[in-house]
C-alpha cells in the first residue's frame, strides 16, 4: 500500500510525498498578503513583472516582460495540475480563494510556440458566474502568465431560484415576441438555451456605482437562421425582472481595415 506523508515546500504549498519520492501537489489557499505575493512574483521574474488592469470589471493580466516564468514548476504534472498549483499560491491576486472549488476547467489549448493555455470558468456553490473566466498560460519552464476576470464578494448571494426555469423561459419568449411585434406567433420564437447563473451587473457593461450580484437565468431565444431574431435575456431568478438584454444579431454598416 502506498503511504503518503505531508510536507511543506518553501513556497507554502502542501505536498503529499509518496514513499517512492514522488510529490503530489495539493492546492491550498496561500497565507501571504497580496503585497507579499506581488513581491514574490517580482523576485521570480527579476523585476520584470507586468501587472495590468484593463477594464472596469477588473480584467487583470499578470505576466513577465522579460520572459521569465512567474513560477517555475514541475512540467511532469498535467497542465491542469500546474494551473491549479499556481492559483493555490497566487490565486488571491485574482480574487481566487480555493481554485478547486471556485473554478472549473473549461478547456485546454496549445499554440504554435509550444505554450499551453488552461481556461477556467468561475463557479459559486456550483453555479456558473456569467462572464467570469481565468486563463493560465505555461510553457516547459513554468507558468508564464494569467489573465481574466474573477467576481469577488459573492458571499451571501442566493443560489436557490424562486422562479422555475421553464417559467423564466416562457417570460423571455414573451418579451421577445413583444419586441418583434410577434403577437400572432408567426416568427416561432423559442428558447434556444436556458441556464441558471450568478450575474454581476457590471461584468458585461461599464462599472456601475452600485453594481449588484444576482442569481439569474441566462436565456437565449431566437426564431431560426435568416429571421434576424436572436436575443439573450438576463432575468432575475427571484423576481423575473429583466436585468440585461443583449441583441444576438450584430449589424455591421461600415468596416475599415
Amino acid at each position: 500500500m502506498l503511504k503518503l506523508r505531508p510536507a511543506v515546500t518553501a513556497c507554502g504549498v502542501l505536498l503529499l510525498c509518496a514513499a517512492s519520492g514522488q510529490a503530489l501537489a495539493i492546492p491550498e489557499r496561500a497565507a501571504d498578503t497580496p503585497e507579499q505575493l506581488l513581491a514574490q512574483l517580482r523576485s521570480n521574474t527579476s523585476g520584470q513583472l507586468v501587472d495590468t488592469v484593463i477594464s472596469s470589471a477588473g480584467y487583470r493580466i499578470l505576466h513577465s516582460r522579460g520572459g521569465e516564468p512567474l513560477l517555475q514548476d514541475n512540467n511532469a504534472d498535467t497542465p491542469v495540475q500546474r494551473a491549479q498549483n499556481f492559483l493555490s499560491i497566487y490565486g488571491p491576486l485574482m480574487g481566487v480563494k480555493d481554485p478547486l472549488a471556485d473554478l472549473l476547467v473549461a478547456r485546454s489549448s496549445n499554440d504554435g510556440a509550444g505554450n499551453t493555455h488552461i481556461h477556467l470558468n468561475q463557479v459559486f456553490n456550483g453555479v456558473p458566474v456569467l462572464g467570469a473566466r481565468l486563463v493560465v498560460h505555461m510553457n516547459k519552464l513554468g507558468v508564464t502568465g494569467v489573465n481574466g476576470v474573477f467576481v469577488k464578494n459573492l458571499e451571501g448571494t442566493s443560489t436557490e431560484p424562486k422562479i422555475a426555469r421553464n417559467d423564466a423561459g416562457s417570460l423571455a419568449v414573451m418579451l421577445a415576441r413583444k419586441r418583434y411585434a410577434d403577437s400572432d406567433g408567426k416568427l416561432n420564437i423559442r428558447v434556444e438555451s436556458n441556464r441558471l447563473v450568478v450575474y454581476r451587473s457590471d461584468i458585461l457593461s461599464k462599472r456601475q456605482p452600485q453594481a449588484q450580484n444576482y442569481l439569474a437565468y441566462e436565456i437565449v431565444v431566437g426564431a431560426g437562421p435568416g429571421t434576424g431574431v436572436r436575443e439573450r435575456y438576463i432575468l432575475d431568478a427571484a423576481s423575473g425582472a429583466v436585468i440585461n438584454r443583449i441583441d444576438g444579431i450584430q449589424s455591421l454598416h461600415n468596416r475599415e481595415i
